[in-house]
């Protein structure tokens, strides 16, 4: 085996979902697709793939869009600094994942 390449246990999956939606008329998240919302639809594909761990990343609508999710099987983080766009929000992710901890 290469030194350089490491062999991993797990995989986490991050899933943006911290926006406002201004632009739209309601929570896009939440909005139907398919048999269930957008954001359904991302959990389901993580789920689905060969990631160990998915994890949603919620700013805006906290509340509501992480009732809606609360009985999918992944982690919510909660990033209450959203507003300072999606790359902020991978960086929160990132960080508290390889820290061990994060806010559900």
């Amino acid at each position: 085996m290469n030194r350089l390449v490491k062999q991993v246990d797990s995989i986490a999956m991050l899933i943006l979902a911290a926006g406002a939606s201004n632009r739209m008329d309601g929570i896009k998240q939440l909005l139907p697709w398919k048999n269930t919302t957008l954001l359904g639809n991302a959990i389901e594909m993580g789920i689905q793939s060969k990631a160990t761990d998915v994890y949603v990343v919620l700013g805006a609508n906290y509340k509501k869009i992480k009732k809606e999710i609360e009985n999918q099987k992944v982690n919510s983080i909660y990033h209450k600094n959203w507003k300072e766009g999606m790359g902020s929000s991978i960086a929160y992710g990132v960080i508290l994942l390889n820290a061990g901890t994060f806010k559900t």
